[in-house]
């Protein structure tokens, strides 16, 4: 098929694009999938009609036509399931583009942390451990424990949107904090890391905002009945920010 060559082509070239580059991309396969998505729905609502018809109508070109739809309709699933997981590869791969080093997480921790989410007097808000079991390492992969304010800050990591760490706090961060924490310390990010039209888009403030915006955007799209539609507070302190913003 000619399209999914296309999102091959693109996916197979992302490792050397920037944020700029693959946000058109994204955006573009986004309207492919609603299209094709509409398609099928099209087509299976297609085919049920002519299934009841096909009961009253034994005749062969029925049941030759609800073959074809049939077969059609398997082609066009297998397409969008996979501009589905072109659609989550491009986000992955959007998101890990303004994904900050371990190095500047106190950085992000620091951008109006809240009493409630706040660390210790000690530097290490962030307990890490290299694969041996030894004290913290910037270089280290793994991520052992750490104070609330800490994990959240992780959530800027670089290679946390890959390696899944982002997923997993969305689904367990109410056992240590709020909802409204979690939303606030977002909106403290975005609030005072707005680029200016001058700024370098690479900057540690540009990443942080970017990424910001991102996780907001995962955690309404992947919680969105667990978190808000349950919670008129919530619901309206993300109008409040849009009109800001």
């Amino acid at each position: 098929d000619p399209d999914v060559q296309h999102y091959v082509s693109i996916l197979g070239r992302q490792k050397d694009k920037s944020p700029k580059s693959i946000e058109p991309k994204r955006l573009e396969l986004e309207q492919q999938l609603m299209i094709e998505t509409k398609n099928y729905r099209k087509t299976i609502k297609l085919y049920q009609n002519l299934m009841q018809k096909g009961r009253r109508n034994k005749g062969s070109d029925a049941k030759e036509l609800l073959l074809k739809l049939k077969g059609h309709s398997e082609e066009m699933k297998s397409k969008v399931q996979f501009l589905e997981l072109a659609k989550k590869l491009l986000q992955v791969s959007y998101a890990e583009q303004w994904g900050i080093e371990p190095r500047d997480l106190p950085t992000v921790a620091d951008l109006a942390s809240q009493k409630s989410l706040s660390s210790s007097e000690d530097d290490a808000f962030l307990l890490i451990y290299n694969d041996r079991g030894h004290s913290r390492d910037n270089t280290s992969k793994n991520l052992q424990a750490g104070t609330p304010l800490g994990l959240l800050a992780y959530l800027y990591c670089r290679n946390a949107v890959l390696d899944g760490y982002v997923q997993q706090l969305l689904y367990s961060f109410r056992y240590f904090c709020s909802q409204e924490d979690l939303l606030q310390f977002l909106i403290d990010r975005i609030i005072n890391t707005v680029p200016r039209e001058d700024a370098d888009p690479c900057c540690l403030n540009a990443k942080i905002y970017h990424r910001s915006l991102i996780l907001l955007q995962t955690w309404i799209e992947d919680c969105w009945h667990i978190d808000f539609s349950v919670n008129a507070d919530l619901l309206d302190r993300l109008e409040d920010l849009s009109n800001s913003q």
